[in-house]
């Protein structure tokens, strides 16, 4: 069975927290909506949320103060959507902790697409998913290819193909008995 996808919708404005409501809902998450910072960050602490989305200008404390209390005991992603537009907004926003900002007006898609990429990168403290076995008499893939320590820039090897193989051997290897008419 899969987890419950929560999410917790910190806006006070009625109309855009209905819409964020129903989109997140579309989406999958089972979501809890709150007008405030101080009633967002509790709901956050106790629901445990994947997503949040966060408005900037709020009664009692604003989204950026909101977003460093949320980030100081959870790791959900946190989308700010506001309708401040300056670069300066912007920055101290994704210093405070979210992940994405966005201003308003937004569009519903977009936003459902932004936190469906989020969420298909996952946090560095998650438990990164295996890569799938190798079918059964098929070999398994070979690792990435990192770069060798220090900086140095080589080409990653070739597959199956010793770095010396003379260019015949090589061509046959890559092309087969077609390589030679």
């Amino acid at each position: 069975m899969e987890p419950v996808r929560r999410a917790v919708v910190i806006e006070d404005d009625d109309d855009i927290r209905h819409l964020l409501d129903t989109v997140l809902s579309q989406a999958g998450f089972a979501v809890t909506a709150c007008v405030n910072g101080y009633d967002g960050v509790e709901a956050v602490r106790n629901v445990g949320p994947m997503v949040v989305t966060l408005d900037v200008n709020m009664p009692g404390i604003d989204g950026f103060e909101t977003a460093k209390r949320i980030r100081a005991f959870s790791d959900a992603y946190i989308v700010m959507l506001t309708a401040l537009g300056e670069e300066i907004d912007t920055l101290q926003g994704l210093e405070s902790g979210a992940d994405d900002y966005v201003t308003k007006p937004f569009r519903p898609r977009e936003l459902r697409a932004r936190i469906e990429a989020m969420l298909r990168r996952p946090r560095a403290g998650a438990a990164a998913t295996p890569p799938p076995a190798a079918p059964p008499g098929r070999p398994a893939e070979p690792p990435a290819y990192a770069p060798p320590p220090g900086g140095a820039h080589a080409a990653p090897p070739a597959r199956g193909v010793p770095p010396t193989a003379p260019a015949e051997r090589l061509e046959h290897r890559v092309l087969g008995p077609l390589g030679r008419r």
